[in-house]
């Protein structure tokens, strides 16, 4: 996938996740896309349930059984056969490729209380986790009390 050919891209659908996760790897700063929408929306969310209370919903934001289904439709659309039941074998080999390519990659929010944000592999007890990592900024004191100088990881893929 990281060396899908351009006219897979070109044919795929606007929405696709293939083509925004592919598009991630060929820019590593994003201001648009599927990603950036759910981040931007998710960051919103966050902001307003620790400054006025609420229900955090957190949503993994590419679950890798829909990339690895995702990516077989998109190939048989182009006339390359692709053994569902072998792909789906094989998610950790293509979480953990995801993960690598989209590593450090920067999430572009016009958000004022969004700091930084980026896609990151992360180190949890000696198993890779891959996560976006947002730092806020000029939060109001509500129900969640946040340091500028402390980032929050959620998950990108998960199986």
């Amino acid at each position: 996938m990281v060396a899908c050919p351009t006219n897979v891209l070109e044919r795929a659908r606007a929405y696709d996740m293939i083509k925004d996760i592919a598009h991630c790897v060929a820019h590593n700063n994003r201001n648009r896309g599927l990603a950036y929408s759910y981040i931007e929306k998710f960051a919103e969310h966050f902001i307003e349930v620790a400054e006025r209370g609420g229900m955090l919903a957190v949503d993994v934001l590419f679950p890798i059984g829909q990339v690895a289904d995702q990516l077989a439709s998109d190939a048989a659309a182009l006339g390359i056969s692709v053994d569902r039941s072998k792909l789906k074998n094989q998610l950790a080999r293509l979480e953990a490729g995801l993960s690598d390519v989209l590593d450090k990659t920067a999430i572009v929010l016009r958000n004022g209380k969004v700091r930084t944000c980026r896609f990151e592999v992360l180190n949890d007890r000696g198993h890779a986790r891959f996560a976006f990592v947002v730092g806020f900024t000029g939060l109001k004191p509500g129900v969640l009390t946040i340091p500028n100088n402390v980032e929050m990881a959620f998950p990108v893929l998960s199986s």
